[in-house]
């Protein structure tokens, strides 16, 4: 038996109505009532009658129920946890790495960040909001401190470092963007025009360039744990840089879905206890 169509009865038996029903799965109301004609055909009994503007369970799915309710949380991992598929930061996939989700690196546009999300090819994002899409819900997640990082023997820079040798020395980048636009500019308050000599895939790609020579790199304080192996250093920046207010992003059908909300939380719950 399709686990989809039990999961529906669950849900529509607890929300005693099609309507609610729906938007806790986060499919249509008529999908919800196919669902249920389905499992009612292969049963061979009506699950729920009309009482006004109502339903109400009948004396078969009374019985059913008290032979799922004991499984319904094993149901739902089944259905929703293994399944659940989340663009991740970098950074953010080593915290979540025994998690047991499907992390999968965030793509560098946010706009195909948020197609994505709409589409529903992915359930849930970490990123770093700049743009606004009413079909997609942001909830604050954590905010994380840039750093520059830099060669261990680095022959210019010592323990400090100036905006002009900031400007003088030359940068590794990556590739995300946020309305066409670096990290760097949205973050800067007066940033000018830097020598980029490398543009990385990834933020360990850039950090592990700045460690074999002598540029510089602009990072997360969270990153800095992961890649202590690669003999860098870290220093303030000289220049006003905000912080990074990280987000989570999914579609606003799945606000109010209990499976997803339990995934909101155990995200959230493992990002900020490191």
């Amino acid at each position: 038996m399709d686990l989809n169509l039990l999961s529906t009865f669950i849900q529509v038996y607890n929300c005693k109505s099609y309507t609610k029903a729906s938007v806790e799965i986060g499919i249509s109301q008529a999908a919800v009532s196919q669902r249920i004609k389905q499992l009612e055909q292969q049963l061979g009994a009506a699950l729920f009658i009309r009482k006004g503007r109502s339903i109400e369970p009948t004396s078969q799915a009374n019985y059913m129920m008290t032979k799922l309710a004991p499984a319904e949380n094993l149901v739902r991992e089944a259905l929703y946890e293994v399944g659940y598929k989340v663009y991740v930061q970098e950074q953010f996939a080593y915290d979540l790495a025994n998690s047991g989700l499907h992390l999968v690196d965030a793509p560098h546009s946010q706009m195909q960040i948020f197609e994505d999300l709409r589409n529903r090819k992915v359930d849930l994002a970490i990123d770093f909001v700049t743009a606004n899409d009413p079909s997609i819900v942001s909830e604050p997640l954590c905010s994380d401190k840039m750093i520059i990082a830099l060669a261990n023997n680095h022959p210019r820079i010592g323990d400090e470092l100036t905006e002009e040798q900031y400007y003088n020395e030359q940068h590794v980048t990556i590739k995300t963007r946020r309305q066409d636009i670096d990290t760097f500019t949205i973050l800067a308050e007066n940033p000018a025009p830097r020598d980029i000599v490398f543009n990385a895939g990834s933020m360990s790609a850039q950090l592990t360039y700045v460690a074999n020579s002598e540029a510089l790199g602009l990072t997360t304080e969270r990153m800095k744990k992961y890649v202590q192996a690669l003999g860098l250093r870290f220093v303030e920046p000289p220049i006003k840089l905000i912080n990074v207010e990280f987000q989570l992003l999914f579609h606003r059908a799945n606000l109010s879905n209990k499976a997803h909300k339990e995934l909101r939380a155990k995200v959230k719950q493992l990002i900020q206890a490191v």
